[in-house]
Formats: C-alpha cells, structure tokens, sequence
C-alpha cells in the first residue's frame, strides 16, 4: 500500500509541474491561445485584426528584426486597441509539428507576417506582408508599412 501511496503522489508532481511548464512556457508575452485554425478561442464574437509573426525555430538578425519592429509598429500604434484585444499579436515557430498546418494555410515560403481579419470567429481575408524584407533596415518605413496595413484591416478595408 505504501508503494501505491508514493507512485500517486509522484504522478501528481509529475502532472502539477507538466501543468505548470506548459502554463509558464507555452505562452510568451503577448501571445495568447489559439485553435487549430489560429483563430484565438477565448474571444470568437465581433470583430478583431490578429498579426502574426511566422519564424522558424533557428532565426537570423534580420528574422529577429522584423519580430521586434513589428511588435514595436502595432504596440506603438495600437496601444488600445491592443489592451482591448481588438488586435491581437502572436508569435508561431513553424517548425513545431502542431503549427506546420500554416504554412500551407497563409502560403509561407520564409519568416512572415500575417494579417488576419477575423469577423465573428470567422477568417474572412488575410495578407502575407510580404515588404517587410524590404523595409528590415529602416525601421520608420519599416513601422509605417505594418500600421498602414493594420489600419486598413481596421478600417476593414
């Protein structure tokens, strides 16, 4: 009986701190929870504009750039509309097996980002921002160009 009482109380160590890595790990500053459609499952009614950055998990200078200037342009731009969730940022590495579906999804073909008008949890027009390998270094032209296309997915445009 003893040894019954140790393995039950070391399977739930073992399934607490699992939890616990997932929770802490799993989600970075920023991201939030999405399904297998990238559509985020805790807020699917009315209208929102979701940006991600598509990377692999080995990136260069250039990769990081354009994940941190595109950060920058909507957090700089959109601050309320950011706290509202209204535009919602993630992050995918693509080289995890449960994200591969994207890249057929939005067409990838490198480190991306992708805007997505969501209406009523629904997917109704994306874009490849495919410029921003252009703009990677002048981040003014670099920042105009995401805030431009994000105001136009706002604007619904």
């Amino acid at each position: 009986m003893k040894a019954r009482t140790i393995a039950t109380v070391l399977l739930l160590v073992f399934v607490a701190a699992s939890v616990g890595y997932l929770v802490i790990a799993g989600m970075q500053p920023g991201e939030g929870s999405v399904n297998s459609s990238g559509i985020d499952v805790d807020s699917s009614s009315g209208h929102k504009v979701i940006v991600y950055y598509f990377h692999g998990t080995s990136r260069c200078v250039a990769c990081r750039k354009i994940e941190d200037y595109t950060y920058d342009a909507i957090a700089s731009g959109f601050p309320d509309a950011m706290k509202s969730r209204l535009i919602e940022w993630y992050t995918v590495d693509v080289d995890k097996p449960e994200n591969n579906h994207f890249i057929e999804d939005y067409q990838l073909f490198s480190q991306s980002v992708v805007i997505v008008d969501v209406v009523d949890g629904q997917q109704k027009r994306w874009e490849n921002l495919e410029l921003v390998w252009h703009m990677v270094d002048n981040k003014e032209t670099f920042t105009t160009y995401i805030q431009d296309a994000v105001q136009a997915y706002l604007e619904g445009k």
